[in-house]
């Protein structure tokens, strides 16, 4: 089992069982103001710390729709879990600073498989990120400041081979155009300058 494999049954089990038993309302619920925007959810604090845990419900049968926590500013931090109201699977695993998208999100389909593995940075895609169908890579991509930067993969998702790698540079195309067999060989490379096409055709 490969460790995003294992990382990503961890946090299955655990949203599992933060949704089979749905508990009620913290009789410690924080008394402590918080805006509008949490008014329905339930403010608990974490002991020894300036963190509290946020919790949305369903009104009608309880079982957990968001969960995650706030800093002292009553700001997102740290991870947010969101669930499908109707089946309780996972739709998005997403990790704050101060408000603001910083690090991992992993978003899942609605039969509850991975369909995006993505890392932020101040809001803004910045690193690593694949999407997934039917559990295999579709596409794999580097971002920076939100634009892609460095080498795309397109696969072919049923056979399971590379269709073409293409580079860019802050979001424009720039370097290597490469399409595949399934046997890996290249069949088609072109070379890009700036987002134009400067040399390349059939190998």
């Amino acid at each position: 089992m490969s460790k995003i494999t294992l990382f990503l049954s961890l946090l299955l089990g655990l949203a599992a069982c933060t949704n089979s038993s749905a508990p009620p309302a913290s009789s410690e619920a924080d008394q402590t103001v918080t805006p509008d925007e949490y008014s329905n959810y339930e403010i608990t604090p974490l002991t020894g710390t300036n963190i509290r845990m946020a919790t949305r419900r369903d009104q009608t049968t309880g079982k957990v729709l968001e969960q995650g926590f706030l800093d002292e500013n009553n700001l997102k931090t740290r991870e947010w879990i969101e669930f499908n109201a109707g089946t309780s699977l996972l739709l998005k695993i997403t990790n704050y600073v101060a408000g603001v998208q910083n690090g991992l999100r992993i978003s899942f389909n609605e039969i509850g498989q991975v369909a995006a593995v993505e890392t932020y940075k101040d809001d803004q895609l910045n690193g690593y990120r694949v999407k997934y169908r039917f559990n295999r890579p579709e596409e794999e991509a580097e971002y920076k400041a939100g634009q892609l930067h460095g080498t795309l993969r397109q696969y072919f998702v049923r056979e399971g081979w590379l269709q073409f790698t293409t580079d860019f540079k802050d979001g424009v195309q720039d370097g290597f155009y490469r399409a595949y067999d399934k046997e890996g060989n290249v069949t088609l490379e072109y070379v890009y300058r700036n987002g134009e096409k400067i040399s390349g055709g059939m190998k």
